[in-house]
């Protein structure tokens, strides 16, 4: 019957502490900044009162009551070693800590196994005989026996004391060595029992194997094992053996580094909780504003389709009135001829008549038509910027769920890493300030263990928590709504970016180019036979860092940027992702992700709706996709033969694939069905698609070559395509031997950037819109 009341304690307490964390959670995302402080010892200096610790400090928060025979787990929480038990037995013997939920290794020999908690023990034993003192409870004398109101407590009797026999203490030359280890009423009336004076009233621990032996010896072997003399002479004979004076000292400082490292980390992570709550309220307020903007672009686009349909009724109908006033006219004349020449010319009359009748017919009939035409082409626009809108609002709900979530996932482990730091804080705090030589020997290891593993968490590098606000996937969408209704690139580059001297080997090659959300270059390329390079540069063509990776052979190196400053690499067999604000670059080997052999990586692009990254290889039909944390998510295979895919790019959910193998740019589906195949540009002279690139307004530029191998004589042509029925609207000859080609935010102007294959130039035009 009491284990089973035990257990229901257990599970109850259970439950109650996962409330507990929920409704902290909740009150860390609100306004309130008052926060529940943890019932921890204070932490001042040597001289800090033991009169200070109430009842709750020593209370286990499982079963609510005092520690009994409490252990301290490696994530230095404490509870009832009983309770722990509990646990055990109903979790089936798996052990996470009740308050952080750290998972434990659960000894061979169960709770017996975990440390003990000797500190905690004596916190325990003191506050009970200062409750027992204080309230002047019965006991029974441990010297006479009488069943009395106890005066004075002896550590080393481990008994209650009347007053006569508390002088007795004192008086007795034989018990002169009791004496520093009693406590009286009147110290505990006199409130300066510090944590230092407690350690001396305790007695030394007994060894274990010779109970009347004092030790003063530790086994290290033995996980600081309390041992006397006599046991260096037996069982712990070939051990480490130190002084546990020596001991604890080194302990002690060692103690005092590590809180030294943890503070000089608090700060960062203290001002880090503070920017997540910011930026937790800054989510709901940008998807507000986002959406109350979208709602007004789209009725400033509705109502100028509605103005235009009402425009061209208008027209229609006066063109109706002038065509039927015209006739009217011919008719008239008609009518007075016929009244000349009647019998003459009837049948001539009635047949010019009745053709005239026709044509005026065929006249209203083509006006109805081009109208209907008209209007069922702004329905349609009406129609498709509604579903867009939908579209929109479907991703700005989604991304807002997304970052929330990733927002309450870092503030959650903020949380967990600063009540982690104020307890170990605290507990070096304590121990130190007891100045115990056996608390320092028993505990510092364990706090030193869990310091290291909360140091990293403290180090760790999150995202860019100001990013958490931005919405940038529903920006690109609502772009496309408010977007220019043409696009026009400047007759003559504004620039030439001279950028050869930053790129290593004697070609200057540049496989690949993209830019960052703050504008800034990112250029990319082989060496000829040395490493491949990655260069950031401003508009103004000064280099802002080089990352090279180091690569055994010449390589082609493409990139794409994937969100915000961050630019996917692909080169041989390898893809990778390079952070252009931190500089710092990670990869894996491309086949080893998707498990097939070993080929070479042509192209890459970024899907701005979900962040994912498409990947083409040479000789290879499928292309894959990839998460930002390069795992391979699908695979699309091309359609009618398509296998060598050298440009690609995303646009309105569907993949515009560059085909060298047929020659061919096309529209494919994410079900790998062919939409659209691009007309190609007049003249016949380029005719190699190479590379692709889409503008805020998604528009799409084609890059077609006259030739692949980028000779002195090179020539290409840009070709600009409707961003919904992907007809060709204008196209631009180059004598040059231009290899990629990507668009840039530059302030609120939007450029286009054509690279030099060889020589290190970038040529700059403007992108006008109208």
């Amino acid at each position: 019957m009491h284990n089973t009341q035990h257990s229901a304690i257990i599970q109850s307490s259970i439950q109650r502490t996962i409330v507990d964390n929920l409704i902290h959670i909740l009150i860390s995302r609100g306004k309130q900044k008052q926060k529940k402080p943890a019932v921890i010892l204070p932490m001042a200096s040597a001289s800090s009162l033991l009169e200070d610790i109430d009842d709750k400090f020593c209370q286990c928060c499982i079963c609510f009551r005092q520690y009994k025979d409490p252990c301290q787990l490696p994530c230095l929480h404490r509870y009832c070693s009983e309770c722990l038990q509990e646990i055990i037995d109903i979790t089936k013997d798996k052990l996470k800590c009740p308050l952080c939920q750290e998972s434990v290794v659960i000894p061979e020999n169960g709770v017996e196994g975990l440390k003990k908690d000797f500190f905690m023990k004596e916190i325990v034993e003191f506050v009970q005989v200062r409750s027992s003192l204080k309230d002047k409870q019965l006991h029974q004398c441990g010297d006479c026996s009488r069943q009395v109101k106890a005066t004075a407590y002896c550590f080393k009797c481990s008994d209650f004391l009347c007053k006569d026999c508390h002088d007795y203490h004192m008086t007795r030359k034989s018990l002169q060595e009791h004496r520093p280890h009693l406590l009286t009423l009147t110290d505990i009336e006199s409130r300066n029992i510090t944590l230092e004076k407690l350690s001396s009233l305790k007695e030394a621990p007994r060894c274990q194997a010779h109970l009347h032996n004092v030790s003063y010896l530790c086994c290290k072997t033995c996980g600081n094992l309390p041992i006397c003399v006599a046991c260096t002479y037996g069982s712990h004979k070939e051990h480490e053996i130190e002084d546990v004076s020596c001991l604890a000292e080194s302990e002690r400082e060692r103690l005092k580094q590590r809180v030294k490292s943890l503070n000089d980390c608090k700060d960062r992570v203290y001002e880090l909780r503070e920017t997540m709550r910011t930026v937790s309220g800054e989510i709901q307020a940008h998807a507000e504003g986002t959406i109350e903007e979208l709602d007004h672009k789209f009725e400033a686009r509705v109502e100028a389709y509605e103005a235009k349909q009402r425009q061209i009724s208008d027209d229609v109908v006066r063109e109706k009135d002038e065509i039927k006033k015209t006739y009217s006219r011919r008719k008239s004349a008609l009518d007075e001829e016929m009244e000349e020449k009647l019998q003459q010319i009837r049948k001539e009359y009635e047949g010019k008549q009745i053709e005239t009748d026709h044509e005026l017919g065929d006249l209203i009939s083509d006006k109805d038509a081009r109208y209907a035409n008209k209007t069922q082409e702004l329905k349609t626009k009406q129609e498709l910027l509604k579903n867009r809108l939908e579209v929109v609002k479907q991703v700005i709900d989604q991304e807002k769920d997304d970052k929330t979530e990733e927002s309450k996932r870092v503030s959650e482990h903020i949380e967990g890493t600063i009540s982690r730091f104020e307890n170990l804080t605290s507990t070096s705090a304590n121990i130190l300030e007891s100045n115990n030589n056996w608390t320092a020997v028993q505990n510092v290891e364990a706090i030193c263990r869990a310091a290291e593993t909360l140091e990293v968490d403290m180090k760790r590098e999150f995202p860019d928590v100001g990013e958490l606000s931005e919405f940038m996937r529903s920006k690109c969408l609502l772009r496309r709504i408010g977007g220019a209704q043409n696009v026009v690139m400047s007759e003559k580059a504004e620039s030439v970016l001279e950028v050869g001297r930053f790129i290593p080997g004697d070609y200057k090659f540049i496989e690949g180019i993209a830019s960052t959300r703050e504008g800034d270059i990112v250029i990319s390329g082989g060496a000829g036979g040395g490493p491949a390079y990655i260069n950031v540069v401003n508009i103004e063509g000064e280099r802002i860092k080089q990352h090279l990776v180091e690569t055994s052979s010449p390589v082609y190196c493409y990139c794409t940027i994937v969100i915000a400053n961050e630019v996917a690499i692909a080169f041989q067999d390898t893809i990778g992702i390079y952070d252009a604000r931190r500089d710092t670059y990670r990869s894996k080997v491309f086949s080893q992700v998707i498990n097939k052999s070993t080929g070479k990586l042509r192209c890459a692009a970024n899907d701005d709706v979900s962040n994912n990254i498409i990947v083409g290889r040479e000789d290879d039909q499928d292309l894959y996709v990839l998460s930002e944390q390069l795992e391979l998510v699908d695979t699309l295979r091309l359609p009618g033969g398509m296998s060598k895919p050298v440009g690609i790019a995303v646009s309105d959910g569907n993949i515009i694939v560059c085909d060298l193998g047929l020659n061919k740019a096309c529209v494919v589906s994410r079900k790998g069905q062919l939409v659209h195949t691009f007309t190609k540009p007049t003249g016949g002279k380029c005719d190699k698609p190479y590379s692709v690139c889409t503008d805020r307004n998604g528009y799409i530029y084609i890059l077609w070559m006259k030739d692949i191998y980028f000779r002195h004589d090179s020539s290409c042509t840009v070709a600009q395509y409707h961003p919904e029925d992907h007809s060709l609207l204008s196209e631009r000859f180059f004598k040059a031997d231009a290899s990629s080609m990507t668009t840039a935010l530059i302030g609120n102007i939007e450029k286009m950037l054509i690279a030099h294959h060889k020589g290190g130039k970038i040529n700059v035009y403007s992108l006008n819109e109208e």
